[in-house]
């Protein structure tokens, strides 16, 4: 995607990519510091505290902006906002690599000599660039390939890289016995100096201080403040690093902020709580244009040398924190355009991946800075995406849930809810993604391998007892459907609806690591609720994994998890699955094994690999892995989209490693391609006739044999037929929402539907409803008379209007339109009211 990338498209950019995330806060000193609570459900989540500490209290600037960011988790249908990657506002920033070379080179010669090294591939670089330039400027082909100082992405419509005219910059930190001479040989090779400390005063007796001026004096453009050396071994305190960061800026230095949390804070689970402090301490008083300028570096103080470096999934999470804190703090604008550096232990074989990552902007470099061909490896690193690889997003934590294993995410376009479940705990989870909270919490006491929408806004449970229906509403379950293979050490696993309203549901092997035996099957649950299960796949296996249909619903994937191949098959609604042919199999150098997985609008299959800490998009023409969404934890286990446009991806984890974000809900926005509503289990041919969603008769189907005596059977709708007792059963819940009157009343023109006639067919209906169904039947058969229509159209506009900011009067003229027109959508508007109303 091409894009051209202004301020006003940045802040659009910057609002999508932010996630649900609120916290809870508290003021000090007019610095928002973070801290976390336990809620009394046990599911942890930062959370808004508002300064006083009540609710219905006025909402602080910065409260209100993350309200705003909870809404880009689920955008509504108003206003189409064009979609960019992540990478597109790395053209606002110019990436820097700096060599922190510490107490190191031990003599004044070795140190020449690393000096010149690192100036001359600097300037053999720069040469190359001007080079290159100049060529094309007189149209000549020059040099192809990448430079520090201008490198090409030769994978153009891919959207990588920082753009064609940025350069790299470079700066290298030697002690301060040695700038002096170092400053004499770098001198026109483009490398900049930094001194690896300051002290805030301006000079006196300060025996073993170097002032500002004195850096300044030797030619010093950046100066590292508040490095973790300094802050353990010297004992600098915020307010230390403060000074000195005023004082380095006063000067016209730039800053080299360092921040990062220890190896106890990290598997504590405190690195924002961490860098919030940190954050918090040495900006205070700074000015956004200062912040803007200046460079801040994450050094996770676990990874300096050490050895071992944060995955790019990891340090991506903590950049994008850092960078949201100073959202807050100061503006996106100001966000969007300071450069954080990442630090710890940076070598040439993982720098690329890591300035993959759409928040690094480049690297502070320790040892390896020590080696000028190292360091000329990690200055020349590729920008943006290498040909032939898969793009890369990198989600993030939107719901801290602690669950042992998450799975089975579906999302109801109908109620704008998100279900999942806790399989090992039994609990069951929804969530609008708006709210602070889960809405639920429910526990079972049992194996909980699924759960699925049913259309009368049920749903069915996978337990490990049998599969049974659920009213998330009442919270109570209603029925047991059927048992699942009694007599094996089996238990529901993976399950999902098919485009034709049957519920399809894979075995588990509860000793499957064990005996590795092949016992479990597939199964189908008719859409007319039998309540009989039926084996449609002619082979056993031990966990079954990517259940999931194609848009048109004529193709199924399924795997076995440890075979690590997906299948994908022609499907039959009516017979299963067909003609098994090899989807996609996992290379020999990815970890773990595909476990859920979802397909998109187009029909590409998105799968979640649990081991591998990432979840990737196999085109469904190329079977090539052409994108990658990577977490900051190693084991997602399933995935689906959400939200009101489906763009939203959430994914569920598993509290795998020793980590607080283990086992919590994940998500990214996609900016290509979303995903389609959740099918429902249930059919309904009347509303099939009707063309919109159909109800559900397993909730009311207890009562249909119990009216064989009632006067009144069914009732006249116009030219589409009758409404028979049955399809009454199933709509009886829908009568209160006004999209279902509005589809209703413009489908009823029969002069025979008439009050009484409501009356008597409220009849058959539950007796303790009988009042309020009756009184919905009566406004329905109604809405043909003109003030009762308008009425109705009007509500629905107010409605439009309070959820997405639309004009009413537009939206009333645009519904009358639909309704005349039998929905036919004319434009874009009428599409978003369209999908409103079904």
């Amino acid at each position: 995607m091409t894009t051209t990338t202004t301020t006003s498209s940045v802040s659009v950019l910057s609002n999508n990519l932010l996630l649900a995330r609120q916290q809870q806060r508290r003021r000090r000193n007019g610095v928002i510091i973070t801290r976390r609570r336990k809620c009394n459900s046990g599911v942890r989540i930062q959370s808004a505290l508002f300064s006083g500490g009540g609710q219905g209290l006025k909402k602080t600037p910065e409260q209100k902006n993350k309200l705003k960011r909870l809404e880009k988790l689920n955008p509504g249908n108003n206003e189409q906002e064009e979609e960019f990657w992540p990478e597109d506002l790395k053209q606002l920033r110019t990436p820097i690599m700096a060599g922190n070379w510490k107490c190191n080179p031990k003599t004044l010669e070795e140190a020449r000599t690393l000096a010149s090294l690192v100036a001359a591939n600097t300037a053999e670089d720069r040469r190359d660039a001007d080079f290159f330039n100049n060529n094309n400027e007189r149209g000549g082909g020059g040099r192809s390939g990448f430079n520090l100082f201008n490198k090409r992405n030769s994978n153009n419509n891919r959207g990588g890289g920082r753009g064609d005219n940025k350069n790299v910059e470079v700066l290298i930190c030697p002690p301060a016995a040695f700038l002096s001479e170092v400053s004499q040989l770098i001198e026109g090779s483009g490398v900049y100096l930094g001194a690896q400390n300051v002290t805030f005063e301006n000079g006196g007796a300060f025996t073993g201080e170097m002032s500002c001026t004195m850096a300044d004096s030797l030619g010093v453009t950046h100066v590292i403040i508040g490095h973790s050396e300094r802050r353990s071994l010297y004992y600098e305190t915020d307010e230390d690093i403060n000074k000195k960061i005023k004082k380095v800026i006063e000067n016209d230095m730039t800053p080299v902020f360092c921040v990062g949390e220890t190896k106890e804070e990290y598997e504590r689970g405190d690195v924002y709580d961490v860098l919030s402090w940190q954050l918090a301490g040495g900006l205070d008083g700074v000015s956004a244009k200062d912040v803007e300028n200046m460079i801040i570096a994450y050094e996770p103080v676990w990874a300096i040398g050490t050895g071992l470096t944060a995955t790019p999934a990891i340090a991506q999470s903590v950049h994008k924190l850092i960078r949201n804190w100073i959202a807050e703090k100061y503006s996106k604008s100001v966000a969007d355009r300071v450069r954080i550096q990442y630090g710890g232990s940076v070598k040439p074989d993982s720098v690329d991946e890591l300035m993959q990552c759409p928040d690094i902007d480049g690297c502070l470099v320790g040892g390896a800075s020590l080696s000028s061909d190292d360091f000329a490896r990690i200055c020349s690193f590729h920008q943006g995406t290498k040909p032939g690889t898969p793009r890369v997003l990198y989600a993030e934590e939107c719901l801290e849930t602690q669950m042992e294993l998450g799975e089975s995410p579906v999302w109801s376009q109908k109620d704008q809810k998100l279900y999942w479940v806790d399989a090992p705990r039994g609990t069951l989870y929804s969530w609008d993604l708006l709210e602070e909270f889960p809405d639920m919490k429910e526990s079972f006491g049992e194996t909980l391998g699924c759960c699925a929408l049913m259309s009368n806004g049920d749903l069915i449970l996978g337990l490990a007892s049998g599969l049974y229906q659920f009213d998330p509403r009442s919270k109570t379950v209603k029925t047991r459907l059927t048992d699942f293979e009694p007599g094996l050490n089996t238990r529901p696993n993976d399950g999902r609806v098919d485009r034709s309203g049957n519920f399809i549901i894979g075995s588990y092997n509860n000793d499957h690591r064990v005996d590795a035996s092949a016992i479990g099957g597939l199964w189908r649950l008719d859409a007319n609720n039998n309540r009989q299960l039926e084996e449609v796949l002619d082979y056993k296996h031990r966990c079954s994994n990517c259940i999931c249909f194609s848009p048109d619903g004529r193709k199924m994937y399924f795997t076995d998890t440890p075979r690590r191949e997906v299948f994908e098959f022609d499907y039959d609604p009516n017979r299963g699955p067909l003609n098994r042919r090899l989807f996609y199999s996992l290379p020999s150098d990815m970890a773990g094994g595909p476990d859920g997985a979802q397909v998109d609008a187009v029909g590409n299959l998105w799968i979640a690999i649990s081991g591998a800490g990432k979840c990737i998009r196999v085109d469904k023409n190329t079977n090539m892995v052409d994108l990658e969404v990577r977490l900051p934890v190693s084991s997602p286990t399933s995935l689906t989209f959400c939200g009101n446009d489906c763009k939203t991806l959430v994914i569920t984890t598993r509290k795998k490693e020793n980590r607080k974000d283990a086992g919590s809900l994940f998500s990214v926005r996609i900016p290509d391609i979303g995903g389609l509503p959740e099918p429902e289990y249930g059919s309904s041919p009347i509303i099939d006739r009707l063309g919109f969603q159909r109800g559900g008769r397993n909730e009311y189907s207890n009562y249909s044999n119990n009216n064989n005596n009632n006067e009144v059977t069914s009732m006249d709708i116009g030219n589409e037929g009758r409404i028979s007792k049955d399809d009454i059963f199933m709509f009886n819940d829908n009568f209160e929402s006004k999209h279902y009157r509005i589809k209703i009343a413009s489908a009823s023109t029969s002069k025979k539907e008439t009050v009484e006639e409501a009356k008597r067919t409220a009849e058959i209906i539950h007796e303790d409803r009988k009042p309020e169904i009756e009184a919905a039947i009566v406004r329905v058969l109604k809405a043909k008379r003109k003030v009762e229509h308008n009425a109705l159209i009007a509500e629905v506009a107010v409605a439009l209007r309070s959820r997405f900011k639309v004009d009413v009067g537009e939206t009333k003229r645009r519904i009358e339109r639909l309704i005349e027109l039998e929905y036919v959508a004319r434009d874009d508007k009428d599409r978003k009211i369209y999908r409103y109303l079904c």
